[in-house]
């Protein structure tokens, strides 16, 4: 089985579930995908979202809390973030 799967088209395109989820797209678009993304994520996989700037991680964590994706801490190069995401704990 491939262990790497590259697409070009949409998320919503592409089928199944993957082990990581990279995503590098502006927060407006990661925003408005965050459905779509989590559920190319397998159970136990994480997302990485990349591409958007310091002032613009709290929507973009907001939108992942949503669709129920726990944010770690932010990695930061200069004004540019990235986090990674996995499934929220529940007690």
């Amino acid at each position: 089985a491939p262990r790497l799967h590259v697409a070009t088209a949409g998320p919503e395109a592409v089928r199944g579930t993957f082990d990581v989820v990279l995503a590098n797209l502006t927060a407006p678009t990661l925003e408005g995908l965050a459905a779509v993304l989590a559920a190319r994520r397998a159970p136990d996989g994480a997302l990485v979202a990349s591409g958007f700037t310091r002032a613009e991680e709290p929507r973009v964590r907001a939108a992942f809390a949503a669709v129920g994706l726990a944010a770690s801490r932010p990695r930061r190069d200069g004004e540019w973030s990235s986090i990674a995401f996995r499934a929220e704990i529940s007690a």
